[in-house]
């Protein structure tokens, strides 16, 4: 398969990032300050992480899915060069 050398990432889960960094900091806003070295902020994200991402809506993520023809449509439009995406 061919694939453009400046296609954007497709895969809607890259937007679910961004969300759940912002829920994280909302809810634990403590984490990135908390003592104990690197080691007890891993096991607090490994504690909270999952709680998080089952909070963010599920609306939100079929926002997402909903979003997939546009952004095939656009890519496909740019011949895989940059999109608003």
């Amino acid at each position: 398969m061919d694939w453009p050398p400046y296609s954007p990432d497709l895969n809607p889960i890259e937007h679910a990032w961004p969300m759940l960094k912002a829920t994280l900091q909302r809810e634990y806003p403590d984490i990135a300050t908390m003592r104990g070295g690197p080691n007890a902020v891993k096991r607090k994200l490994a504690e909270v992480l999952p709680d998080v991402w089952r909070s963010l809506s599920a609306d939100f993520f079929q926002i997402l899915c909903d979003s997939m023809p546009r952004r095939v449509a656009a890519v496909r439009a740019n011949k895989g060069w940059y999109t608003k995406y």
